[in-house]
């Protein structure tokens, strides 16, 4: 099994996460992925070419899958933001779903991926050029994903006063880009912010949990898994979480 990230664009940084490449060359691979806030562009390749191409949205909750021995995956980990601006639609529909897209999509098709470098900076490239012809992001929208990805707490009442964005047209927007409240996606983000201290064995709150209770039942709400079951991983199940404790690379 094989897995890292390429970094976008800076001008990208407000809709990309990363890029990825996953590849099992050996062995299926049973895998939980746990939700964190984003959604991605999921490329399956061969022969240096795009094969499928795959549309996900918000997970809310965790997911079983298995991927194949031999697959061989590149993905864009977009920031939410992205839907609106980049892909200009809505992911409502796909909350916890996924939706093929033609490989025509983006000229997706007409890319070598042999090289990962170089098939990161052409979707920079395709992804520049989308957002060049989308009207200017909106201040508002900006202030209030950067507070969401980057804030460790959060609270719905002091991000709608930074901001100036009344909670209830904020939870409007939420619900008709993403198919879920501002509410579920700082639940799913403030979870996403305990990975990296469980993927090291720390299973002591993190900020934004009342108490190791209510620390504990929310973990589990989310990824179906107690911390110290995510925490020892048995088997690399949780897929994320062996990319934050670098147990392979």
């Amino acid at each position: 099994m094989l897995y890292h990230e390429i970094k976008p664009a800076k001008k990208l940084n407000h809709l990309v996460k990363c890029f990825w490449v996953f590849q099992t060359p050996d062995a299926d691979l049973h895998t939980t992925i746990l939700p964190d806030g984003y959604f991605d562009l999921i490329i399956n390749i061969e022969n240096n070419c795009a094969k499928k191409i795959t549309l996900t949205g918000v997970w809310r909750n965790h997911k079983n899958i298995i991927v194949k021995k031999g697959a061989d995956l590149f993905g864009i980990r977009f920031k939410l933001l992205a839907a609106e601006y980049l892909l200009k639609k809505s992911l409502s529909q796909y909350l916890n779903a996924s939706k093929a897209l033609p490989l025509n999509f983006w000229n997706i098709g007409l890319i070598n991926f042999q090289d990962h470098e170089l098939a990161a900076k052409a979707l920079n490239k395709l992804m520049l050029s989308e957002l060049d012809r989308s009207n200017p992001i909106e201040r508002k929208k900006l202030d209030l994903f950067d507070h969401i990805y980057n804030t460790p707490v959060k609270n719905i009442s002091s991000l709608s006063l930074n901001i100036g964005w009344p909670s209830r047209q904020i939870n409007r927007y939420f619900n008709r880009m993403f198919g879920l409240s501002l509410k579920s996606l700082l639940d799913i983000t403030r979870c996403r912010a305990s990975y990296p201290e469980i993927a090291h064995g720390k299973l002591s709150p993190t900020p934004g949990y009342y108490d190791q209770a209510h620390f504990i039942k929310e973990i589990k709400k989310h990824t179906g898994s107690s911390p110290k079951a995510l925490s020892k991983n048995e088997n690399v199940r949780f897929l994320q979480l062996s990319t934050l404790a670098k147990t392979y690379l």
